[in-house]
């Protein structure tokens, strides 16, 4: 049900969380902070680039110009929510650590790479479900029974 980039997601995330982005030098800070926003930039472009069905059926991709847009896009939001993240996440690994976590910055990475994983095959069921509903060849059809008069 997951795919190779779900996982290479998953573990991305968790590897990115086991960063301190306290512990970092100002300038491995920004590297971090860049490294992030590219990281996002590129699961963008890749999402982007998926066909989608369009209302015939048939498969509509996006161009590369609109995929870069995208990507962007999401570059923009990430880096100019990158301060709000790391004080989240400071705040969180200050919690685990005043209520007697041992390693929190393990359990934000593992947490960080099961929420990932979570969303992933919440979306890919709900991927099929639509599927399902919009297929016309998958629904069965109430035909009325001639011989009794009520539908079977």
């Amino acid at each position: 049900m997951l795919s190779r980039s779900d996982l290479v997601m998953a573990l991305g995330a968790g590897a990115a969380t086991l960063v301190d982005p306290r512990r970092l030098s100002p300038r491995m800070r920004r590297g971090y902070r860049l490294g992030l926003t590219a990281l996002s930039a590129a699961g963008a472009y890749q999402v982007a680039a998926q066909p989608q069905k369009d209302e015939d059926g048939g498969e509509v991709v996006l161009p590369p110009v609109a995929r870069g847009a995208i990507a962007a896009g999401v570059a923009a939001t990430v880096y100019g929510s990158v301060r709000l993240g790391e004080r989240l996440d400071a705040a969180s690994f200050d919690w685990l650590t005043r209520h007697g976590v041992k390693h929190p910055r393990v359990v934000l990475a593992v947490g960080g790479a099961v929420l990932t994983l979570a969303m992933n095959v919440l979306e890919k069921r709900q991927e099929k479900s639509d599927a399902v509903r919009a297929d016309p060849e998958d629904l069965v059809q109430v035909t009325p029974d001639p011989l009794s008069g009520q539908d079977s």
